[in-house]
C-alpha cells in the first residue's frame, strides 16, 4: 500500500519490518506524551542515526529533554557538551558552572555507586567509608590547574609535584632538578627549587648538608646558635655532656680541617676580624692556625701559629708552638721558650 499523503489511525498500528523514509509526530507539541514509542525488547528505546546524518532529539521546538528510569544508569560513551554555561537541576538552578579556567560546582555531588571510571572501564576516583587512606582515592595522574583545598588529610601512594605537570622520580616543590641524587632519588625525598622559609623549630634526624652560604639573621632576637644546648647564651654556644677526649678533661667541641691532597706543613686557620670604617664591610686581622708539620697518617706532628696583619697585607706568622710545647715569638722553628 502507498500513501502519499497523511494517514491517521484510530488504534495501534504494529509494522514487523522497517518503517523508512517517514516523520512521525502527535498534532501538536504540547502536552506530555505528545510522541510516545513502546517496545517489548531488550532496548526500552532504540533510535539509530545512519550514515553521516546527526541524532537531534528536542532540537528546534522542545524546550529540555528529560532522560530518566529508576535505579538505571545513564551512559554517554563520548563528549558530553555543553553550549551554554550550566548544567542546571529539575528546578533550573545551576548545580555544574563552567567559566573560563575553571569548573564550579554549585553543591554536592552525590553518586549512587563507588567509583568515577574513564573511557576504559578503570576506576580513577573511588569513594570509600572504611580504610584508613581516606575517604577518596585517586588513581593514576591527577592534575589541578586551581585552588585545592582540604580540611583533611592529602595521602599519596606516588610522588609529590608541585608546581610543573611532570613527576620525576622523587617528590618536590618547582620545576628543578636535584644535584644531590645520591640522597634525593624517591618518592620520600624532596626537593624544594626556590626558598622554604620556617618560623617554627626545624629537626634533622640525619645528615645536614648545605653548599652554600648559611647565613643567620637575628630578625630582632638574639641570633645565637647552639650545638649541643636549645639555650644559646653566645653568638656560637658549643657544649658536650661528657669531657672524654683530650685528657680526659676536655671536651672536644669543634675541629676545623683542610681538604685536598695530605702533604706536610698545611693545616687550617680561624680568622679574627671586625667591622671597618666603611659601614657594611668587615676585615679580618688576626689568626690562629693549626698545622701539620708531619703529615703522615696515625703519626701525624702538629704545631699551632698565630697571625698579625698590617696595612692591610698578608698574614705574617708572628708566634709558633711546636710539638715540643717550644714557644717561638718572630721565629717558626723555636727550639726552647
Amino acid at each position: 500500500m502507498e500513501v502519499d499523503s497523511y494517514a491517521f489511525f484510530d488504534s495501534t498500528v504494529s509494522a514487523s519490518g522497517n518503517i523508512e523514509g517517514v516523520t512521525i509526530k502527535a498534532t501538536t507539541y504540547t502536552g506530555d506524551g505528545a510522541v510516545t514509542l513502546l517496545s517489548g525488547g531488550s532496548n526500552t528505546l532504540r533510535i539509530d542515526a545512519g550514515g553521516a546524518a546527526a541524532l537531534n532529539i528536542g532540537d528546534v521546538n522542545a524546550s529540555s529533554l528529560t532522560l530518566s528510569r529508576t535505579t538505571i544508569v545513564t551512559v554517554l560513551n563520548d563528549d558530553l557538551r555543553v553550549i551554554g554555561n550550566d548544567i542546571q537541576d529539575s528546578a533550573s538552578n545551576a548545580r555544574i558552572t563552567f567559566a573560563t579556567g575553571y569548573t564550579d560546582f554549585n553543591d554536592d555531588i552525590e553518586l549512587s555507586g563507588n567509583d568515577i571510571r574513564d573511557s576504559s572501564g578503570t576506576n580513577r576516583i573511588s569513594f570509600s567509608t572504611t580504610g584508613a587512606t581516606g575517604l577518596t582515592a585517586l588513581t593514576g595522574f591527577a592534575s589541578v590547574s586551581q585552588d585545592f583545598e582540604s580540611a583533611g588529610k592529602i595521602i599519596g601512594a606516588g610522588v609529590l609535584q608541585i608546581g610543573g605537570a611532570d613527576p620525576v622520580a622523587y617528590s618536590r616543590f618547582g620545576t628543578g632538578t636535584t644535584s644531590e641524587s645520591h640522597y634525593i632519588s624517591s618518592a620520600n625525598d624532596l626537593l624544594i627549587s626556590g626558598d622554604l622559609e620556617v618560623d617554627g623549630s626545624v629537626s634533622f634526624a640525619g645528615p645536614a648538608s648545605i653548599s652554600n652560604t648559611l647565613y643567620i639573621s637575628t630578625l630582632g632576637n638574639t641570633g645565637n646558635v647552639g650545638i649541643g644546648t636549645t639555650v644559646p647564651g653566645y653568638l656560637f654556644d658549643a657544649r658536650k655532656n661528657s669531657a672524654s677526649s683530650v685528657m680526659n678533661t676536655v671536651a672536644s667541641l669543634f675541629q676545623i680541617n683542610s681538604g685536598g691532597a695530605g702533604a706536610n706543613n698545611i693545616g687550617s686557620r680561624i680568622e679574627f676580624g671586625g667591622e671597618t670604617t666603611t659601614e657594611g664591610t668587615a676585615d679580618v686581622a688576626a689568626a690562629i692556625g693549626g698545622l701539620l708539620t708531619t703529615a703522615t697518617a696515625g703519626a701525624v706532628d702538629g704545631e699551632l701559629a698565630f697571625y698579625t696583619r698590617t696595612g692591610g697585607a698578608s698574614f705574617v706568622e708572628q708566634m709558633r708552638i711546636d710539638k715540643n710545647g717550644n714557644v717561638g715569638i718572630g721565629s717558626t722553628v723555636p727550639f726552647r721558650f
